[in-house]
């Protein structure tokens, strides 16, 4: 995507790439801005109304145990602290609804995630400096992005999946968090490849051009071939050619341009804006030219998650068996509410029913005593849970496990369990079930707040309530962290 400025100088023309979007209807443009003190200021480019999507270019240095630097060129000086400056045009440009996303990674490669551990915290710092988290030397300021971009060109290609995963989870603290990627178009991507794998991406905008392999070939289009080398379009051949040929396709996004200031020069987006919105409502969320993740036939509309992958990671992707301790009472498959099994990343595809082969394990698991399940339900802590507070009136389930974290009106906190016990007492003086659990997180990680370390629980918190007959043990979330942390095996003999 990002071009040294001197290779810039050079292309005195206007890249474009034809966007992957998944959008519930409509498409629109997406713009690179950041890289040329030239371009206008960023509240003049959602101004302009040419753009959906602005990407800030770039945070070029990250990872490795390097200290992370955003690189926007001439627009700020980020030593001095001036970038803060732009919250007030970013927030500016979500008020007009466009999204705003931080592109890490460029051409100058200055970054690199050298394990899990370094991929988990440049989440943690993108989560808290340009997100929805807390620090007080955010580059930005207060105002918080819409996403993440991964536009990776060169390093390793290791753990970017990893990356995606723990940003993802941040999107249960709230406000969505938007991942996006620029790849290269031979297929994998070198870079990026395996973390398109996973599914979480919502934007892809695959670069077509400079890869001849993979660009429009003779015969296709034959009068754009020559400029097509070049990665240009000129505008007439783009809006009278090439986007009638691909629009038909229930695939086609939109189209995204690099960058502002090349779009300053020629007016690209002014000339074609009126095209790529003019779009069929998508009924697949099946990349376009290329198959970058695994066919998606369930399609969920609800607000900003336009598509809801089955084969999306539940848990973190450990390509291990379901396995089974002989201390643990209960094992629950997640399944996504289309009726589809999640593959949960355990290399089993639900649509060439692969995950058959998880029978074997699950046999297993019994035949080590593990109970079976009935029915059962894992609301939230506040009575009563807003969404199957109504079912759990029925008094047909056997376990209920209450989800006693993400809620800060009723889960425990250092020094003060009067919430968490009134909470527990409601729980199980209203709901007729044979046992409720009290459901916690495995990590600190594993939740936005409720973790209770290990001393807590076993010293304070099992003795407040263990005393109900309705009490059934302690819920785990989930098998990812408990492997790190081993709470489980730390506290099971006082539960």
């Amino acid at each position: 995507m990002a071009f040294t400025i001197s290779m810039r100088q050079t292309f005195l023309s206007l890249l474009v790439i034809l966007i992957l979007v998944v959008q519930s209807e409509g498409g629109g443009i997406a713009i690179y801005w950041g890289q040329n003190g030239n371009e206008g200021t960023l509240a003049e480019t959602c101004a302009s109304g040419n753009y959906h999507i602005v990407n800030l270019a770039f945070l070029s240095t990250f990872g490795g145990g390097r200290t992370p630097m955003i690189n926007l060129a001439g627009h700020c000086d980020p030593y001095s602290n001036a970038c803060v400056g732009l919250s007030a045009d970013i927030k500016a440009c979500q008020a007009k609804g466009i999204k705003v996303l931080l592109s890490i990674g460029g051409g100058v490669v200055s970054y690199s995630l050298d394990s899990s551990g370094d991929a988990r915290q440049v989440a943690t710092y993108l989560w808290n400096n340009f997100l929805g988290g807390h620090s007080s030397t955010r580059p930005l300021g207060d105002a918080v992005l819409d996403g993440i971009d991964f536009d990776i060109e060169g390093g390793s290609s290791e753990h970017w999946d990893e990356l995606a995963w723990y940003l993802s989870r941040y999107s249960k603290r709230g406000k969505k968090v938007f991942l996006t990627a620029a790849p290269q178009c031979p297929f994998p991507d070198q870079w990026v490849g395996g973390a398109l794998k996973t599914g979480l991406f919502d934007y892809v905008w695959v670069q077509f051009y400079n890869n001849p392999p993979c660009q429009y070939t003779p015969g296709e289009l034959s009068n754009l071939e020559n400029s097509w080398k070049h990665g240009f379009i000129p505008v007439n051949n783009l809006t009278s050619q090439v986007l009638p040929a691909i629009k038909g396709s229930t695939k086609y996004g939109g189209v995204m341009l690099w960058s502002k200031y090349y779009d300053d020069e020629t007016g690209y987006s002014a000339s074609i804006k009126s095209y790529p919105n003019n779009l069929f409502r998508l009924q697949y969320c099946i990349f376009l030219f290329v198959l970058l993740v695994k066919k998606c036939h369930t399609v969920m509309m609800n607000d900003d998650n336009f598509c809801s992958v089955s084969n999306r990671a539940s848990s973190m992707p450990s390509y291990r068996p379901l396995s089974c301790g002989i201390s643990e009472y209960f094992i629950n498959l997640k399944w996504r509410n289309s009726y589809l099994l999640e593959s949960l990343n355990h290399d089993c595809d639900p649509y060439s029913n692969a995950c058959i082969g998880l029978s074997a394990d699950i046999k297993a698991c019994q035949a080590k005593g593990i109970k079976k399940v009935y029915l059962t339900a894992a609301p939230q802590c506040p009575f009563p849970d807003q969404w199957v507070g109504g079912a759990l009136t029925t008094g047909l389930y056997d376990y209920v496990w209450v989800q006693f974290y993400n809620n800060p009106p009723c889960q425990y906190t250092p020094g003060e369990l009067s919430n968490l016990q009134n909470s527990w007492k409601q729980w199980t003086s209203s709901i007729h079930a044979t046992k409720i659990f009290l459901g916690l997180p495995a990590a600190p990680d594993a939740a936005g707040s409720g973790f209770i370390p290990v001393n807590d629980p076993t010293s304070q918190v099992l003795a407040a309530i263990k005393g109900s007959a309705k009490y059934g043990g302690v819920m785990l979330w989930s098998k990812y962290y408990d492997d790190e942390t081993g709470y489980s095996a730390s506290i099971k003999t006082h539960v």
